[in-house]
């Protein structure tokens, strides 16, 4: 699970830094990817009996259904690997220096 786990992070952190906008502020972008990575973690725990005590079962599955959506719809305005430099409606431009 170890070398699984690593062989993932790597691959997932290689891409990362590949569509990153500016090199020079690559360690600032990485720590933003960090905290929206971790965020959810530290939250939910706070969330969850809330919203269990709120509508049970139901609730809490709602609503993480519904930020996994939204999560989902965010990263379409990511550019794809190997496109950072065309430009289209729908995704964010990408400038390096």
């Amino acid at each position: 699970m170890g070398l699984s786990t690593g062989t993932f992070l790597s691959v997932d952190f290689a891409l990362s830094v590949r569509v990153l906008p500016d090199k020079d502020d690559a360690a600032k972008n990485l720590a933003i990817f960090n905290v929206a990575g971790k965020l959810p973690e530290s939250l939910v725990p706070f969330m969850g009996p809330a919203l269990l005590a709120l509508g049970g079962y139901i609730a809490l599955f709602l609503f993480l259904g519904a930020a996994g959506l939204l999560g989902a719809l965010a990263c379409f305005r990511l550019p794809e690997v190997g496109r950072e430099h065309e430009t289209s409606r729908w995704s964010a431009p990408i400038t390096r220096s």
